[in-house]
C-alpha cells in the first residue's frame, strides 16, 4: 500500500486514460461524446505527502462538462470511504435533501476514490460567513441527515463499518 504513487492522479495522461476508459460507467449521459480536455486542479496542500486531493473538470467535444473530485492516499482508508459512501448512496442517500455525492469508483493502483462534486458551500464556509439564518437552516439539515444516517443499516459485507476519514 505504501508504495503507491498517489500523485499520479494529477497527471493529465493518467486522468484522460481513466476517464476515457470508464466514461460509460461514470458519465452514461455523455458516453457518446469524446473527451476534449481535462483540467486538473490540485486541492491538497503542498505539505501533504500521504494524501492527494484533485478536482477534475472533464470537458466534452460539442459542449458540456462534468466535475469530479478525487482523493488518493497511501493508507487504504479511501477504499473504506468508497465502500461507505457507496453503501449510503445505494440505501436512500441518492436523492432528496439528504443526498450524498455519487461515488464513482475506487482505483486500487493509486488508492484513488472518485466521486461527483457536491454542489454548494461547505458547512465551515457557511458558519464563517456568519449569516445566522443560513447557519440555522444548514444545522437543521445536518441534523436531518444524521437522523437518516442513524436509521440506516450497516452493510453486512463489512461485519462493521470500517474507519474512514472523509
Amino acid at each position: 500500500m505504501r508504495g503507491k504513487n498517489i500523485f499520479a492522479i494529477l497527471d493529465k495522461n493518467y486522468a484522460y486514460k481513466l476517464f476515457e476508459e470508464k466514461k460509460l460507467v461514470y458519465f452514461p449521459d455523455v458516453a457518446n461524446k469524446r473527451i476534449k480536455e481535462i483540467e486538473i486542479e490540485k486541492k491538497s496542500p503542498e505539505w501533504a505527502k500521504e494524501t492527494c486531493l484533485a478536482k477534475y473538470k472533464i470537458i466534452f467535444a460539442g459542449g458540456g462538462f462534468k466535475t469530479v473530485r478525487g482523493t488518493a492516499d497511501k493508507t487504504g482508508l479511501k477504499r473504506n470511504a468508497w465502500k461507505i459512501l457507496n453503501h449510503l448512496f445505494l440505501n436512500g442517500f441518492d436523492r432528496g435533501r439528504e443526498r450524498v455525492a455519487r461515488p464513482l469508483d475506487f482505483i486500487s493502483e493509486t488508492g484513488l476514490f472518485l466521486y461527483e462534486e457536491a454542489k454548494g458551500d461547505s458547512l465551515t464556509a457557511i458558519i464563517q460567513a456568519g449569516n445566522i439564518k443560513k447557519i440555522k437552516k444548514c444545522l437543521e439539515s445536518s441534523a436531518r441527515w444524521l437522523a437518516k444516517l442513524h436509521k440506516t443499516a450497516p452493510p453486512t459485507e463489512f461485519g462493521r463499518f470500517p474507519d474512514a476519514i472523509f
